[in-house]
Parts: structure tokens; sequence; C-alpha cells
């Protein structure tokens, strides 16, 4: 068994729960998980869905105003081992 063998079996092993061998060289494999969520149609159209709307409502940070060069103030100095307001 040669290493791309042995990955090539640690692969099928961490994607799928079952591999079914057919007899005329095909096969049929059940998605383990995360992967049998991952490519579930339901959980991808609901992605679709949410993209869309995410897209339609603009950006996330639209909203966000950036703050003025100088508008933030250090906190004044205080004397070593004396704390001021």
């Amino acid at each position: 068994m040669s290493i791309a063998d042995q990955l090539r079996r640690i692969a099928n092993q961490d994607f799928f729960d079952k591999l079914i061998v057919l007899p005329e060289d095909g096969v049929i494999g059940e998605l383990g998980e995360p992967f049998d969520e991952l490519f579930n149609p339901d959980v991808q159209s609901r992605a679709v869905r949410f993209t869309e709307r995410t897209a339609e409502s603009g950006s996330q940070t639209g909203d966000v105003r950036w703050a003025q060069r100088g508008s933030n103030p250090r906190p004044p100095r205080c004397k070593r081992g004396a704390l001021t307001n």
C-alpha cells in the first residue's frame, strides 16, 4: 500500500460513514458528519436564500461611522503611583 493509497483510505474513512462497491466498478457513498449536512440540498438552498437576503440588505458595515482624527484624545497622564480623575 503506497502513501497515496493510505491517504485515500484515511480520507474515505473521514468523509464517509459507508462505501458500497457495486459489481460494475461503481461506488455509492453515504457521507459522514459534517459532510452530510454540508452537502444536504435543504441546507444548501437555505444558504443560498440567506446569501440573497444579505446581498439585498446591503453592506453590514454601511452604518459604521469612522472617528475623525483627533476625536479620541488621550486620557490625562497620572503621576507615578497616583491615579487622577
